[in-house]
């Protein structure tokens, strides 16, 4: 990897006084223990057992869940049904309404907006189910900005008209309130035939997939821009693969043909996002019912089978990086991030055939064994009911629970990569975030995205019409430049 990247990141991390985890010889005792322990467990009695039970699962014929109900009336899924009488977007009474505000991200999104919008006149409300919840998260935001006039909206995720009611108010909802396939269905509607623009949390990648297949023709014909995904999950990975393409075909004349990347990251799971992933795992959506042979990530802006595509090529084992120079491991996110760059991809045209590659880096070969095993034990444990509850019991955070204030300041995430065009140009990225990037940085990320969305004018967009869009394809370098003008660092050259 060429050091020039490493420049403006390194800098500001010595600056805070960050630090990695499991460096040198920290590994070793927990090499020792997975190496000698818990790898010989996993592969004689924990992959055996795990088989058995996802055999014995198929053959019992377990339903998967059922779809996505977008709507209250019986066979209105997917139609073009945009509400009349709607106050023009410009008149409405809020910029932005955050909805789920007094959850664990919810609550981190409100006081970034309130420390960073402080006195600057940004119209927004908070809004939820709990009104005594929302009286609590209002007292802290008014702790933060003494002028602050909080509004508050009460509104139940499956209420149809209490969601109707905010939406109209708003130019934009964003929202935490996961998991999504189950509380966020009636809120992505009502936006969707309302107008209103809408940004979220969710990295549930099989919710999406119905959004676009069900909601894409009313957002269409509304001018709602849907824009799911739009936080840690997969906000850096769609900026940095979207700035490779650009460069390339403007400074190099080239089309993006590979696409190499490694995450260092410091962070910590909340029992909220455990309870998603096993959720995905444990109860997979069916795939969509639409009249096209083919996967909605494929959408293309005409309705039809997009002909751009991205091969998924990641490390499932501890391998060398000639990106980092460092040992590498599976990353969690790697998959899903890989479905949004296809999506991007399609609208985007960064190039005919992408080979897509993402890996976590890792100092020694010790810590790549270690985090990698443990990524795999936590996939395996939602399959091996044995497994997840030991696992949920003893191991991983409950709902509820999840990093403190102190340990999200000392979090960050680091994307690295290399892309490499037709003809062979390469263009070296950095994206840096120097706070724990699944929570307190994806409050900051939500916020900026729904106020890229509100705020910046159309004409600097890459796409304005209306739709189900990613956050590359849709809102693009504007939310780039906002996430560097507010905490991020980024290089880029070639």
């Amino acid at each position: 990897m060429d050091s020039k990247t490493e420049d403006m990141f390194s800098a500001k991390f010595k600056e805070l006084g960050k630090r990695r985890i499991m460096t040198g010889w920290k590994p070793l005792v927990p090499f020792l223990f997975m190496a000698c322990v818990v790898l010989p467990l996993f592969l004689f009695a924990i992959l055996p057992s795990t088989i058995i039970f996802v055999v014995l699962g198929l053959l019992s014929g377990k339903k998967k869940a059922p779809k996505p109900q977008f709507f209250d009336e019986e066979g209105k899924e997917g139609k073009e049904r945009v509400k009349e009488g709607l106050t023009k977007r410009e008149d409405r009474e809020f910029e932005l309404v955050l909805y789920g505000a007094t959850g664990f991200t919810g609550r981190l999104a409100a006081r970034y907006a309130a420390k960073q919008y402080a006195g600057k006149g940004l119209r927004w409300a908070i809004a939820g189910r709990n009104a005594k919840k929302l009286e609590k998260v209002a007292s802290e935001l008014k702790s933060i900005d003494p002028k602050l006039e909080v509004k508050m909206i009460i509104a139940d995720s499956r209420d149809s008209k209490a969601l109707e009611s905010m939406v109209r108010r708003t130019m934009v909802v964003a929202t935490a309130v996961g998991p999504f396939a189950k509380y966020g269905n009636k809120l992505v509607a009502m936006c969707a035939v309302c107008g209103t623009d809408y940004v979220d949390t969710t990295g549930e990648a099989g919710w999406v997939q119905h959004i676009i297949a069900d909601l894409h023709p009313t957002a269409k014909k509304s001018g709602a821009r849907i824009v799911p995904f739009s936080a840690h999950d997969c906000v850096p990975w769609d900026m940095v693969v979207q700035q490779m393409a650009i460069r390339l075909q403007e400074k190099h004349g080239q089309d993006l043909k590979k696409v190499e990347i490694v995450d260092d990251t410091r962070g910590k799971l909340s029992g909220g996002t455990v309870d998603t992933i096993f959720n995905i795992i444990q109860n997979p959506l069916p795939r969509p019912r639409w009249n096209k042979n083919f996967n909605p990530w494929l959408l293309d802006m005409e309705g039809k089978k997009g002909k751009y595509k991205v091969k998924f090529n990641s490390p499932k084992l501890p391998s060398w990086s000639n990106v980092s120079n460092e040992w590498q491991g599976l990353f969690l996110m790697a998959d899903m991030n890989a479905k949004l760059v296809q999506r991007s991809n399609v609208l985007n045209k960064y190039g005919k055939s992408i080979s897509y590659s993402e890996g976590m880096s890792h100092d020694s070969f010790m810590r790549a064994f270690v985090i990698t095993l443990g990524t795999i034990l936590l996939a395996v444990s939602a399959f091996n009911p044995i497994l997840g509850y030991f696992m949920r019991k003893f191991v991983l955070p409950k709902p509820g629970e999840g990093a403190t204030d102190e340990e999200m300041e000392r979090g960050y995430l680091k994307v690295t990569g290399v892309g490499t065009g037709e003809k062979g140009a390469k263009v070296y990225t950095t994206l840096g975030f120097f706070k724990d990037a699944g929570y307190m940085d994806t409050g900051r990320m939500l916020i900026e995205c729904g106020l890229t969305l509100a705020l910046e004018d159309k004409s600097k967009l890459k796409h304005s019409e209306g739709g189900v869009w990613t956050s590359a394809s849709c809102m693009g370098p504007v939310l780039l430049e906002r996430l560097v003008a507010t905490g991020c660092t980024f290089d880029i050259h070639s």
